[in-house]
């Protein structure tokens, strides 16, 4: 795999089909999707951002796991960590 952003990709789509806090079964009944490809396309921006913010608590443990793996420094964060962090800068 060619570069980070498609790594982190490929990671995501891999722990959301293992169920690695995947979104629940209504969630994805309703998308009529097993891996949301929102959340896939929206982590191949991680290696490029300072900042991740988003409110999705099972998209934010999954991306925290794959960056970790992969040593990308971008802080995934939800809003309020967000509106926390720019506040004590």
């Amino acid at each position: 795999i060619p570069n980070n952003s498609e790594k982190i990709a490929m990671i995501q789509s891999l722990i959301g089909v293992l169920g690695y806090f995947q979104d629940s079964k209504k969630i994805m009944n309703q998308k009529k999707k097993v891996i949301d490809m929102e959340d896939y396309e929206h982590s191949k921006f991680i290696p490029y951002c300072k900042y991740f913010v988003t409110n999705d608590k099972h998209f934010l443990k999954r991306l925290k796991a794959s960056i970790s793996e992969l040593e990308i420094q971008t802080k995934v964060l939800t809003l309020n960590e967000f509106l926390e962090e720019i506040k004590n800068s």
